[in-house]
């Protein structure tokens, strides 16, 4: 972009920068993929993706976006302490996958749901592919949060090969540590 121009694709990647739903909605209201989307697509995986889950899950967009209390990762359901991330580490029941190696542990509590905690290492790659990487596998859980028993603390550590993953691969994965933790 040349100094003191703003053209309609710069203008468009500027609307893509700002968040995945309002790219996603702004990308289906223009049924294209131009040269704004090829330039912020590192801001986002697929925004075709997006935009068809954003319709799946009934949120047409910023105009008319109806967020619901499920579709966030609440604090309450996170591990943030290293001290609960090296409990599990310790105690916790390692589940090994082609995308991730997990940690369950049982852990007594009252109220609240299961705690859920990511971790990649500098050895994984660059911080871009990490938060990717945690980012991809932490929606593939957080869909599965409510159907999971609350007295479970799990850290997910992701291997490279969820970069390639297919949501559906995703999915499948999250299946079975959900099922093992069940189990175990």
């Amino acid at each position: 972009m040349r100094a003191g121009k703003s053209g309609p694709a710069e203008s468009r990647c500027a609307r893509l920068m700002e968040s995945p739903q309002d790219a996603a909605a702004s990308l289906m209201r223009a049924g294209k993929s131009g040269p704004a989307e090829a330039r912020c697509a590192r801001f986002m995986e697929s925004p075709q993706d997006a935009a068809a889950s954003l319709m799946r899950a009934g949120n047409s967009g910023p105009a008319g976006a109806r967020f619901v209390e499920s579709y966030c990762f609440p604090k309450t359901a996170r591990i943030l302490r290293s001290s609960d991330f090296r409990k599990v580490y310790e105690a916790g029941a390692r589940i090994a996958g082609p995308y991730f190696a997990a940690f369950c542990l049982r852990v007594e509590r009252d109220s609240g749901g299961p705690r859920l905690g990511f971790t990649a290492g500098r050895a994984f790659g660059r911080a871009v592919k990490r938060n990717r990487a945690k980012r991809r596998i932490r929606e593939a859980l957080r869909v599965r949060l409510p159907e999971m028993a609350s007295q479970w603390d799990i850290v997910v550590n992701p291997r490279r090969l969820v970069l390639e993953a297919s949501p559906e691969q995703l999915r499948r994965e999250v299946d079975r540590l959900v099922s093992k933790c069940a189990n175990s």
